[in-house]
């Protein structure tokens, strides 16, 4: 039998897995640029695709690995699952660890593909790489609800048919009509009961919440401002002494477990008020950062992206149904509505900036062409990371929507119960809708 000074084999392994450089890089910031100047040639060809409607796509091809690095790191990730799928007798333990490398294989296999699709001389080679790198993103991170994706496509053509300017009339051309979902399909949204009662849990589970909400809401706040913020939070969630927060060049706060740290883009838009910063700061310095501090189990992302997401409502009072630019996006390039018949990037783009003309229309706001397109654009490049489709971002619709149902299910539980079972949701990696998942975390937590 193993010593508290002998680690088990699938310890072993793990500790192996979690050190290799790629296993500590989220999804997403495998397609970050590689450096300042990369950053610079970047934005430089997504100023000239904005300019230049006859350019397909921007260059955001992946930059960050070398092919040595992609085979060293496929080779250790292969060694370790022959290792663990070979035991006679699988552990939870062990069907964890291959599923989470399984899942980490699929995003390596993805930049793999990417990297291939820029190496490619021949024009058939290089979309057949990028084609297959799509694929991987929808097998390994999840497909579209076809029913959740016409929903939301109908509503967006609803909207077209009312406006009586140019862009709706285009958007309808570019679209083309599809026959309405014949189910009733509806979105889950918070209630407002549900804002009531969870924002008292809050306040309850972390202690000196309630006293920053209290402070006068004042703003906009620059990213400089919104850091002490930020690190206050993850005080009041009691992380360990080595969490801490930092500004990047980026445009985006995020959250890395294996850095332990938050990061604020500088060049992100300030926040709207201090309590804005405050509701950010609640999703990332609590819920991400704190559930990466616990048993952690894959297939739980989505569920994550929507409890963050939805528990940031509940601070800020926001109303509003996170996601449904990215679902449209991912749905639209993957032909969603048209049999499988891909979008590029620029026919995506399209469509995408008229929507967003027509939701300024909808508000009673002055249409600005120029804001509504570089708005498609971000949407596009989050949803299309190194240049095929990337699904990663569909958890914030799909998540926000499991979400909801499952926080306003709880109101009517009994207070000690309800606590209780947003406690574990905030401090471990799970999805509490799973009923597998919730006995594994009965059983360890």
């Amino acid at each position: 039998m193993p010593t508290d000074e002998e680690p088990t084999l699938t310890q072993t392994i793990k500790q192996e897995f979690e050190a290799i450089p790629f296993t500590q890089t989220s999804g997403n910031s495998h397609y970050a640029s590689r450096d300042a100047e990369d950053l610079k040639r970047r934005n430089a060809s997504v100023e000239a695709f904005l300019r230049d409607s006859n350019i397909e796509e921007p260059d955001i091809y992946p930059t960050k690995y070398d092919s040595g690095v992609i085979d060293d790191t496929i080779a250790k990730y292969e060694a370790l699952l022959d290792i663990l799928i070979s035991q006679p007798k699988r552990s939870e333990e062990d069907e964890i660890l291959i599923d989470r490398l399984i899942a980490k294989s699929g995003e390596l296999f993805r930049y793999e593909e990417l990297m291939h699709a820029v190496g490619s001389l021949a024009i058939d080679g290089f979309s057949r790489h990028r084609r297959i790198a799509g694929e991987l993103s929808l097998e390994f991170i999840g497909g579209i609800n076809q029913d959740s994706f016409d929903m939301l496509l109908g509503e967006l053509t609803d909207l077209a048919e009312k406006s009586s300017q140019p862009y709706g009339k285009e958007l309808l051309e570019l679209v083309g009509s599809r026959p309405k979902p014949e189910g009733e399909v509806s979105k889950a949204e918070l209630l407002d009961k549900t804002y009531e009662v969870l924002k008292q849990d809050l306040v309850n589970l972390y202690p000196g919440l309630n006293e920053l909400l209290l402070e006068a809401d004042t703003g906009p706040l620059s990213p400089e401002d919104a850091v002490p913020i930020f690190e206050r939070l993850q005080e009041i969630a009691d992380l360990d002494g080595e969490w801490r927060v930092r500004l990047t060049e980026g445009k985006a706060a995020e959250t890395s477990g294996a850095k332990k740290e938050v990061t604020i883009g500088r060049n992100r838009s300030a926040f709207k008020s201090r309590r804005d910063a405050i509701a950010v700061g609640f999703h990332e310095s609590v819920v991400h950062a704190g559930r990466s501090e616990g048993i952690s189990l894959p297939g739980s992302l989505d569920f994550e992206e929507g409890l963050a997401t939805r528990l940031q409502q509940i601070i800020s009072g926001e109303h509003r149904t996170p996601g449904e630019q990215y679902y449209l996006s991912i749905g639209l390039q993957a032909g969603s509505d048209r049999d499988g018949v891909v979008r590029n990037y620029r026919q995506t783009f399209e469509i995408l900036w008229r929507r967003e003309a027509l939701l300024m229309e909808q508000a009673g706001k002055e249409v600005d062409v120029k804001q509504a397109q570089v708005r498609a654009q971000r949407q596009i490049q989050r949803t299309r990371r190194g240049g095929a489709i990337d699904t990663r971002d569909a958890a914030y619709f799909l998540g926000a929507q499991k979400a909801a149902r499952w926080l306003n299910s709880l109101v009517d539980i009994p207070v000690t119960e309800r606590r209780h079972m947003l406690s574990l949701a905030l401090t471990n990696r799970y999805d509490p809708t799973d009923p597998e998942q919730v006995a594994y975390i009965k059983r360890h937590a």
